[in-house]
């Protein structure tokens, strides 16, 4: 089925199978998930199959034009295993993919019980308003819960969201949330993979922007 697909769709399915399969079945591949509380939080599945390496067992059936493709790998999650991969262990900028680290921290903290989803996050916002001569910054205390920046990094993929998330986690302390990050990384065999902010923006030097 794959050789009818377009190139740019292809490209996404493996860019997803390589960053969020794995992760959400945690969420959604037992029957607990299925079985959600009704307050709609997150299931807290198990996170063990994450330390497990990945098979590869190429699928020759699989059709596809690689010319618009320039890294990528496609997870087949009922049997646990990649089937498909292109430059799987070469590092490239992986943009808001960041986010996804940040996230896997978050939950397995809530599961830790060190944090809760109903945990109230303050700091205080600046935004430039006005034009020109009459710009001024105004400073705006603001309070989301724990879960309601959750949703917005991953849904929305919101930068803001998801650094008030890692510096709340982090007790205030971004650089050490970070390095936490890259840690975690090791941990799950992720090799190839940096962190220098829990974003996914451009960092000030090219060669410190994320990689995975």
């Amino acid at each position: 089925m794959f050789s009818q697909l377009p190139t740019r769709l292809l490209c996404n399915l493996a860019l997803v199978a390589l960053t969020a399969c794995p992760f959400f079945q945690a969420f959604a591949g037992t029957e607990e998930a299925a079985a959600a509380t009704e307050d709609s939080s997150l299931f807290l599945g198990n996170f063990s199959m994450l330390n497990v390496p990945f098979a590869y067992s190429p699928d020759n059936s699989i059709r596809y034009d690689g010319s618009g493709i320039k890294a990528g790998l496609l997870y087949d999650v009922q049997n646990k295993k990649i089937v498909w991969q292109k430059e799987m262990d070469k590092a490239l900028p992986i943009a808001s993919l960041t986010k996804m680290m940040v996230a896997l921290i978050a939950v397995e903290e809530v599961k830790a019980g060190t944090i809760h989803w109903d945990d109230d996050v303050s700091w205080v916002r600046d935004l430039a308003v006005g034009k020109r001569r009459k710009k001024k910054i105004v400073h705006t205390p603001v309070t989301y819960t724990l879960h309601d920046l959750f949703k917005a990094a991953m849904i929305a993929s919101n930068n803001e969201a998801s650094e008030q998330m890692a510096r709340y986690i982090g007790k205030g302390d971004l650089r050490s949330f970070i390095e936490r990050m890259n840690k975690r990384a090791l941990e799950l065999g992720m090799n190839s993979t940096f962190y220098s902010n829990p974003t996914g923006l451009p960092a000030s030097v090219h060669s410190l922007d994320n990689s995975g």
